[in-house]
């Protein structure tokens, strides 16, 4: 099970301000659940999932990068996030689904099978998807894992 941690390392380099003020306000509220409560402590956790949902949507380039490379990277993070979101809206709609299924019934912009899988596997690292602990069969007969959504009893 990935957590929002877990996400941190595997996605960021450098985490931006956000990110650690997010992180700082989660260990904050972890100290005061006690009197604030575990939805607190909740949202403080989902800010910083969305926090590190931002920050692993901008496409990356040095500081001695030409023009050219930043505005190919602010043009590749927009369609990274749209393609992204599309794949949330199918798990939305869906609930539970296997690679082959979100190929499948997918209906948003077009994507190839490929980075269907790639864009699954990104949210999985940024702690929006998991594994839901069950498999099914393929077309071929191969166990698959089926995937969901998180929540944040997760």
């Amino acid at each position: 099970m990935s957590t929002a941690l877990d996400s941190m390392r595997l996605v960021l380099e450098r985490p931006s301000r956000s990110v650690y003020d997010a992180a700082a306000n989660v260990c904050t509220t972890a100290r005061h659940s006690y009197t604030n409560g575990l939805p607190t402590l909740d949202r403080a956790i989902e800010r910083l999932r969305e926090a590190l949902a931002a920050d692993a949507e901008k496409a990356h380039t040095r500081n001695a990068d030409p023009e050219t490379s930043k505005e190919a990277a602010a043009e590749a993070t927009m369609q990274l996030t749209e393609n992204r979101r599309a794949v949330m809206r199918c798990f939305q709609q869906e609930g539970r689904l296997a690679d082959f299924q979100l190929i499948n019934r997918y209906c948003g912009r077009i994507q190839s099978a490929s980075g269907l899988r790639t864009r699954r596997a990104e949210l999985v690292k940024m702690g929006l998807i998991m594994w839901s602990g069950n498999t099914i069969k393929n077309e071929s007969g191969r166990k698959v894992r089926v995937w969901r959504m998180t929540t944040t009893e997760d």
